[in-house]
């Protein structure tokens, strides 16, 4: 289990939005070779940046609000 906390973390903390990331990611990948193995075309480019938006979404989500955490504090430099 810490080996996949490491993997999934830059500072050594396991990251819930990376494992959904992924998870989602894969989805994506999924659904992307059924449509062309099944309809025998790839989809367009519209539809290809829904599902890379919706694989990035968690982790931008994440990092969005520990900026807006770091702003809050007083800090003015957000992580990166």
């Amino acid at each position: 289990m810490n080996f996949l906390r490491e993997v999934f973390s830059e500072s050594k903390e396991g990251s819930a939005s990376r494992v959904m990331m992924l998870i989602h990611g894969l989805a994506g990948i999924a659904w992307v070779t059924h449509v062309v193995i099944h309809e025998h075309k790839i989809p367009d480019a519209a539809t290809l940046s829904g599902v890379t938006a919706f694989a990035a979404a968690p982790y931008a989500i994440n990092k969005f609000q520990a900026g807006i955490a770091a702003l809050a504090r007083g800090n003015g430099t957000p992580p990166a």
